[in-house]
């Protein structure tokens, strides 16, 4: 029998071959590393370092009961197919007799979320899902042990049948929650040394704390915090995996950006937070001065630069066309092709590499002819301009 242990992580991936395996005939086009499953515990808002035993419970039953589990979900899931079919006039998108075989044709379970709320010595679980009878919104089944409880779409769950289920349990778990309400104020947060990490709504409530100090400049208030070791600069605390230099590049503290650095900052990832759609130039100016490289790349796999050379290409498009059609339009392309000039100047002046490539391994040339492939000559016409404007051959 195998037994979850845990590390002080409350969201993490699951070795689940069952789900795994179900999750794999969604498309053709699914890799097994899409269609690990993410387990999510839910927190509550105490110093407790460790999940309820009832959290626990639940993910071993799942991890020792991957076919039951996925069993249950299949046979709760033709009500619910019934459901959408009556609505959108149509049943054959989905088997009439659903099993573990065929299961992953029209659900992918994506995350599992294991409640706080309980009964029975296990908590209760929802699965969030992509579903093929309302691919847009997805659906959300809560679960306990076997036993469907209710269903949503992705967003619309009120848990009014999880609690009508509880019974007069209910009323406890609904005095906790109020109870809880007085974490919500942002403050200051240590790790818990049991584990030595933040519990997720710790982190929610320090980003907000931290946040709000960089962007009012309470700057002395912040460098009391760090000598005093309550927080390591280093931390990355959120869900964007940051840490103090790049909310303090994000918010263009240069004051707490040159001490976070002073103190042995990490500011790898700083200039996602201050280039590209965020253009800080006086944080960039102050991170390449400290080695920092404006050539990283963003998250659409390309360099600020790139970004920048990419919009200016489409404003040089957008005026043309326009110019005796829409006077509006072609204004607005003025501007953003003199916006976007001026930001590729910059980064050429800040050390960027014009012939760097991107994600794919493409350079901005292959990228511009491919992005306007359907009208050749304007793309050719485009890249000579851009190829002018940054001095490349």
């Amino acid at each position: 029998m195998k037994e979850f242990k845990f590390n002080g992580d409350w969201e993490f991936k699951l070795d689940l071959e069952e789900f795994v395996n179900s999750n794999l005939k969604w498309s053709k086009q699914m890799q097994e590393n899409s269609a690990k499953v993410k387990v999510k515990i839910i927190d509550s808002k105490n110093y407790d370092p460790d999940p309820l035993k009832e959290q626990l419970n639940t993910i071993n039953f799942i991890i020792n009961n991957e076919l039951t589990v996925l069993e249950s979900t299949a046979q709760a899931l033709l009500p619910i197919n019934n459901y959408y079919g009556e609505m959108c006039g149509e049943y054959d998108w989905f088997p009439l007799k659903l099993t573990t075989e065929n299961l992953g044709e029209v659900l992918l379970i994506q995350e599992i979320s294991i409640l706080k709320e309980h009964k029975n010595d296990q908590a209760y679980y929802e699965l969030s899902c992509g579903y093929k009878g309302d691919e847009e919104h997805g659906l959300i089944i809560v679960m306990h042990g076997a036993q469907l409880i209710e269903y949503a779409v992705i967003g619309e769950m009120d848990y009014g049948n999880l609690y009508e289920d509880l019974g007069e349990r209910a009323k406890i778990f609904i005095e906790k929650n109020k109870l809880e309400n007085e974490f919500e104020e942002p403050q200051m947060q240590k790790v818990l040394l049991k584990y030595g990490k933040y519990k997720p709504w710790q982190k929610e409530l320090l980003v907000e704390y931290l946040s709000k100090l960089l962007w009012t400049k309470e700057n002395e208030k912040l460098k009391e915090i760090i000598q005093s070791g309550d927080y390591d600069v280093n931390h990355r605390i959120d869900y964007y995996d940051r840490n103090l230099l790049d909310l303090a590049a994000h918010y263009g503290n240069l004051e707490m950006i040159e001490y976070a650095i002073s103190r042995g900052g990490d500011f790898s990832k700083a200039m996602l937070y201050c280039s590209g759609a965020y253009l800080k130039k006086e944080v960039v100016e102050c991170l390449v001065k400290h080695g920092a490289s404006v050539d990283v790349l963003h998250w659409r796999g390309e360099t600020a630069l790139h970004q920048s050379i990419r919009s200016c290409s489409s404003a040089m498009f957008s005026m043309k066309r326009n110019k005796n059609r829409d006077v509006n339009t072609y204004d607005k392309a003025v501007k953003e092709l003199e916006v976007q000039k001026d930001s590729i100047q910059f980064y050429l002046s800040m050390g960027a590499n014009p012939n760097s490539i991107n994600r794919d391994g493409d350079d901005f040339k292959t990228v511009l002819t491919e992005m306007w492939k359907a009208v050749p000559d304007e793309g050719n016409r485009i890249i000579k301009e851009i190829e002018k404007l940054i001095n490349v051959q």
